[in-house]
């Protein structure tokens, strides 16, 4: 199953990445920023000049100091980050401010701060506007050529409100350059802190909501997911109950993506279309906040969509430019526009510039799997999302993310318990069975922690010949076992969502436009659906893993396309490709935006499509590709592990986990 012609792969060899680059100190002090002695309305650059972000460019760039560059920013849970790409896509600049560290003064410990109650996660909003100052300064320190940006685009981390006080809108129009943004801001907010995504104390909220629509099969069908504690409406539902002063001194709820926007451009923005859907008040197929569940979280008395505002449904379109405050203090044009920012996740995917049927896999202590769709279905255990980079004029696009909490985790497990905790035994038990590698076919489940797709299931759970055993036959299988079954979520879940027929709502759903019959995921029923199996993380090292999901799948698997390569001698690692993706896809989508506005009609797709087509190849490094005979084996398989898949459903509803 090679790639056809036109997806064909060109290896690239990543074990010389270039030295890292010298970034500024940060002094984790909480000082106020005081500018230069001279602001700069315009900061021409000089011809010539060697600062420590020209040595990071190559020759050409410094013989012309006019050529564009593209800024995106990643407000995630720990840190604020940011890329810079030229207009051939190459990375030229990197840089990152860590709360914990650079921030050290708000005492936060992954980025946020525990409240009174347990499970409590909240970070303080002057925080990750300090950070953004700091960031800004270690830019001018190392004598970053502003002027040279001509857009912006961002991300934030995804769920989190943020809490705007009457007379906002007019604070961020007088911002004053000569005073730094967290001085002048301290007063903008209704709330100083915000819930985040780590937050687990609004279970009983998210209950709540999905027994208003009628359980979380008709919630993931509306929204584009089941009620999670996380999501937005459950936190505003908690906090109406906590703290009732809150809604009624707020003039506008930002989440993290459009409050950072509404800072880079000086007014308040509305929240992108693919952020939205997170919130579960955002009614994904019909593109407007849903009146009954705004009613619910925000009470009688409180408009609750006026709060959320006017949804950006255009997600390359410019906003305007830089706020003075920007131009003023650090010399940004007066032409560099700002395009609307989106979620983490929604950044990240498009950093991989994805088409239909691709899967994107980010392996970590969860693993994280990103589903590109062309058409809206919905699923219980995963998350649906609208494309974060398409034009109103667009056929609609769609991604889907599968968060499997037992990711690393999971095979740490194993790899101490069957694998003498040694990651080389691990991967020589993986392959060295062929499929089917028994008669008795030993199926295992691995959840360490309370798993979220399947919901709730909890425990290890193994079969052989498709009868419960305590443990295999032989130990060394386990870890053959745990890769197949995690392959095999993917690929269930993957077959659901892009079957060619489309899935019908849940009886009674308040979908306002249903579909057809349902759709039959039998195995029998399908072609395999998955084009491309694209995996980030310390993972696509190891090559028995690789070779295993590509036959699961039944799909080549390569790592992430080098977009943000300098030159074909100088490739950049993977890992700063994965540590920064969401920054990387933000600068996409400005660049995108940009080129939208020097008169391109062209998709976000066709868009980067064209400018890899104009650079010397595109770069991809193919890992694996599928057997047949292996691929023939897993398609027939996967009937039985959703059998079983239910049977241990069952069992943890029935209490009958097995104990670790």
């Amino acid at each position: 199953m090679a790639p056809s012609e036109e997806d064909s792969l060109h290896v690239v060899d990543h074990s010389n990445p270039p030295p890292a680059s010298s970034h500024g100190g940060s002094s984790g002090s909480s000082r106020p920023r005081v500018p230069s002695p001279v602001l700069h309305p315009s900061r021409p650059t000089l011809p010539g000049r060697q600062s420590s972000f020209y040595s990071l460019i190559g020759q050409d760039e410094r013989e012309d100091a006019t050529p564009p560059l593209f800024v995106g920013f990643d407000l995630s849970a720990t840190g604020l980050k940011l890329s810079v790409l030229s207009e051939q896509l190459l990375l030229v600049k990197e840089e990152e401010v860590i709360f914990d560290q650079d921030l050290s003064q708000y005492g936060t410990r992954g980025g946020t701060v525990e409240a009174g109650e347990e499970g409590e996660k909240l970070a303080p909003v002057l925080m990750w506007i300090a950070a953004l100052d700091e960031l800004l300064e270690k830019l001018s320190v190392d004598d970053f050529p502003f002027e040279r940006v001509r857009a912006i685009s961002g991300a934030g981390q995804q769920h989190s409100p943020v809490f705007w006080a009457h007379g906002a809108d007019d604070i961020l129009k007088d911002l004053d350059p000569s005073f730094d943004l967290r001085s002048q801001l301290k007063s903008a907010f209704s709330s100083p802190t915000s819930p985040t995504w780590q937050d687990s104390t609004a279970t009983p909220e998210a209950l709540a909501l999905e027994d208003l629509v009628g359980g979380p099969g008709k919630l993931s069908y509306l929204t584009g997911g089941r009620g999670t504690s996380r999501s937005t409406a459950s936190q505003i539902l908690k906090l109406r109950h906590t703290d009732p002063t809150v809604l009624p001194a707020t003039s506008r709820i930002s989440l993290v993506s459009s409050f950072l926007c509404s800072i880079l451009t000086g007014k308040l923005q509305g929240i992108d279309e693919s952020d939205a859907a997170g919130t579960r008040l955002f009614n994904v197929e019909g593109r407007k906040w849903d009146e009954r569940l705004c009613k619910e979280a925000g009470g009688e008395d409180i408009d609750l969509r006026g709060l959320m505002g006017e949804v950006e449904l255009d997600g390359g379109r410019s906003l305007g430019t830089v706020s003075e405050w920007f131009m003023g203090r650090y010399g940004f044009d007066r032409d560099c526009i700002v395009c609307p920012f989106t979620g983490d996740g929604a950044a990240a995917f498009l950093s991989f510039a994805m088409k239909p049927n691709d899967v994107t896999i980010q392996t970590g202590d969860s693993d994280n799997v990103l589903i590109a769709m062309d058409e809206y279905r919905s699923h219980e255990d995963v998350q649906v999302f609208a494309h974060p980079a398409q034009s109103l004029d667009e056929p609609r696009a769609y991604y889907a993310l599968l968060s499997l909490k037992n990711g690393f985790n999971a095979r740490a497990w194993v790899c101490k318990n069957y694998s003498s905790s040694s990651w080389s035994t691990f991967s020589e038990q993986i392959s060295s069975f062929s499929s089917p590698f028994t008669t008795s076919t030993p199926t295992g489940f691995y959840y360490i922690q309370p798993e979220l797709h399947p919901y709730g299931a909890v425990g290890v759970h193994r079969f052989e010949a498709n009868e419960p055993v305590d443990d295999f036959s032989v130990g060394a299988w386990n870890a053959r076992a745990l890769i197949e079954s995690q392959a095999l979520a993917v690929k269930s879940v993957a077959r659901t969502l892009l079957s060619p027929r489309p899935a019908s709502p849940p009886a009674d759903s308040p979908n306002t436009t249903p579909t057809s019959a349902p759709v039959d995921t039998s195995s029998a029923s399908l072609p395999p659906a998955i084009r491309r199996a694209y995996i980030h993380g310390v993972e696509a090292a190891n090559t028995s893993l690789v070779a295993l999901l590509s036959n699961v799948l039944s799909a080549p698997v390569i790592a992430p396309p080098a977009l943000t390569r300098r030159s074909v001698s100088q490739q950049l690692s993977l890992s700063s490709i994965d540590s920064h993706s969401a920054s990387i896809g933000s600068a996409m989508k400005a660049y995108w935006s940009w080129k939208r506005c020097q008169g391109s009609k062209a998709s976000f797709i066709e868009t980067i499509n064209r400018m890899q087509g104009s650079t010397e190849e595109v770069f991809a490094l193919l890992l694996a590709e599928p057997k047949e005979a292996e691929v023939k084996w897993y398609e027939e398989r996967l009937e039985g592990w959703d059998k079983l898949k239910k049977v241990v459903v069952e069992r943890c509803k029935e209490g009958a986990a097995a104990a670790l």
